[in-house]
């Protein structure tokens, strides 16, 4: 049997509250997602408002800005950060991505799918803002 590391895969909101959908369980909180996110942040030692004021500054991007925590948590907003109804994806925890008629199909590491109506173009675009992050911040961490 494979053991699967517990991770986010992705977070919607639900009546119920926030359900943080993760490989062996779902989670739910009495909060919005990016108050959830904005703690997540916190505990990584970093604010999620110095994150986003410098990733605009450094990147000339403020739209769907992607919110690296650690190696594990890589979340990308599937729409406008401020909405409440916004589905976070955790970029390690996807499996597959294929396309289909009404968005972006993506399949996690516990086998769980997700249908998004959002187009390849717009996760594309995401994607390369998550690499730009990404290898910025290991450049910075190693000193060069």
């Amino acid at each position: 049997m494979v053991c699967i590391k517990t991770m986010i895969e992705y977070m919607k909101q639900q009546s119920e509250g926030l359900a943080v959908y993760q490989t062996d369980s779902i989670e739910f909180y009495r909060m919005s997602t990016l108050r959830y996110i904005k703690l997540k942040c916190e505990h990584a030692l970093f604010t999620y408002d110095g994150y986003i004021k410098s990733c605009k500054k450094m990147f000339n991007s403020s739209y769907k800005i992607p919110v690296i925590i650690d190696d594990e948590t890589m979340l990308i907003p599937c729409g406008n950060t401020r909405l409440y109804e916004t589905i976070w994806v955790n970029y390690p925890a996807i499996k597959s991505i294929s396309e289909c008629s009404e968005g972006i199909y993506f399949t996690f590491i516990s086998g769980r799918e997700l249908k998004l109506k959002i187009t390849r173009t717009i996760w594309m675009r995401q994607l390369g803002d998550l690499i730009r992050i990404t290898n910025t911040k290991v450049k910075h961490f190693h000193g060069h």
